[in-house]
């Protein structure tokens, strides 16, 4: 009973993982802006620190974990299915805790630091790969990964807080996974005469 219980919540946590990539994909950039996760979304990437506020996600959440827990149900039992529910569900909310700290806190290991760059590749390189948040997994299977070699360059205007030193000057330990791109008018006039 425990190995299948094991199992029913690890499809849960396997099945966001999918739904996370084809959510990210296909609803929000593909397409572009037609329905309101897409315009919520492509505002994340327009704007620097724009997260979708809480209840419109709820709004938007409740009607797929609601269906992903009547048809796991139906289909699994109430035991195996609401256990297969409740991994999906957990997994949803790890996941939009994730995404919120890539974005506000600094990586504190290889793994937070490695998902933070396949992330910021999405949102500085090529929004059309590396749409998995949690795990490339999916990015893998459909062929939209793409490994970073070298620094991702970052615009200035959307380049994250916690890269920066009390001075506003890019802190050494991140410099050999991220460069600062500025443009001309974002110079000072004192910056623009040294060009």
């Amino acid at each position: 009973m425990i190995l299948s219980l094991s199992l029913s919540l690890l499809a849960g946590v396997i099945s966001w993982s999918f739904a996370e990539y084809a959510l990210h994909n296909w609803v929000g950039h593909v397409a572009k802006g037609k329905n309101e996760f897409s315009r919520e979304h492509l505002r994340h990437h327009a704007q620097k620190d724009y997260f979708a506020p809480t209840l419109k996600k709820w709004l938007l959440a409740l009607p797929v974990l609601l269906a992903t827990g009547f048809f796991a149900q139906f289909f699994a039992g109430p035991v195996w299915g609401g256990v297969y529910a409740l991994g999906f569900g957990l997994t949803w909310l790890w996941y939009e805790q994730l995404h919120y700290r890539l974005h506000t806190i600094p990586p504190r290991g290889p793994l937070s630091r490695f998902l933070r760059h396949h992330h910021f590749a999405h949102h500085f390189q090529n929004p059309h790969k590396n749409h998995g948040v949690t795990s490339p997994l999916w990015d893998w299977v459909f062929g939209s990964f793409i490994a970073v070699k070298g620094p991702l360059i970052v615009p200035r205007s959307h380049a994250m807080d916690w890269l920066f030193d009390a001075e506003g000057q890019m802190k050494v330990e991140y410099t050999s996974d991220y460069q600062l791109k500025t443009y001309r008018s974002q110079l000072t006039i004192q910056e623009q005469a040294i060009l």
